[in-house]
């Protein structure tokens, strides 16, 4: 598949004119399409990663907790309980 073509695809992901591609004309030279090719692909990468990151956010999950770091010293557990065995769990 040729530079120009993968160009096109990009284009219609994002929902930019076909205008694009067409303009790569004005512009010569076969680095410009790899520069332009790269750009796009860029954007949809961070495009997906943005919005995967707001589903997360939108579902409301837990964040996950540990008692990695956190001081015993004050606090009586149960006989036969250590903090080890709250960090295995």
């Amino acid at each position: 598949m040729s530079p120009r073509e993968e160009i096109a695809i990009c284009c219609k992901q994002l929902r930019l004119s076909r205008n694009l591609v067409d303009n790569l004309d004005l512009v010569s030279g076969e680095e410009t399409e790899k520069a332009l090719l790269m750009l796009l692909e860029m954007e949809l990468e961070h495009r997906e990663e943005a919005r995967k990151a707001r589903y997360l956010k939108q579902a409301g999950f837990y964040t996950l907790k540990s008692f990695d770091g956190y001081i015993f010293d004050d606090i009586r557990l149960p006989s036969g309980t250590s903090p080890e065995d709250l960090k295995s769990c």
